[in-house]
């Protein structure tokens, strides 16, 4: 006998932009974090992303 799935959670989505709109505010939110780490500070955190490579 199997147990009965998790029960789950209840979600949030966000609703649907145009792509413009996106891209818009992705740039907006990379100015608004430049403006409060520099240089280094801005890749410290994302391994993924390595400069000069």
């Amino acid at each position: 006998m199997t147990s009965p799935a998790p029960r789950l959670p209840q979600t949030f989505p966000l609703p649907t932009v145009p792509l413009d709109d996106a891209v818009a505010t992705q740039f907006r939110l990379l100015e608004c974090t430049a403006r409060h780490f520099e240089g280094e500070q801005l890749f410290a955190a994302d391994a993924g992303v390595v400069p000069g490579l």
